[in-house]
């Protein structure tokens, strides 16, 4: 998820995290323990100005 403002870009890292749902024009909601999920510790990132997200969304997911 990428939020644009101005010049200013920010994404949320969503840690592979399928469901969202987008509120209003200012809010978010991720959903984490839905029916079935069976994990309780999640990890999200929030990046400002990347140049690709993507690359960033990735190496979340990867080994540290």
């Amino acid at each position: 998820m990428e939020i644009v403002s101005g010049e200013s870009r920010t994404a949320v890292l969503t840690g592979g995290l399928p469901y969202h749902r987008v509120v209003g024009d200012r809010m978010l909601d991720s959903l984490l323990v839905v029916r079935g999920e069976r994990q309780r510790k999640f990890l999200l990132g929030i990046g400002v100005d990347l140049a690709h997200p993507i690359h960033e969304a990735i190496a979340l997911l990867g080994p540290l």
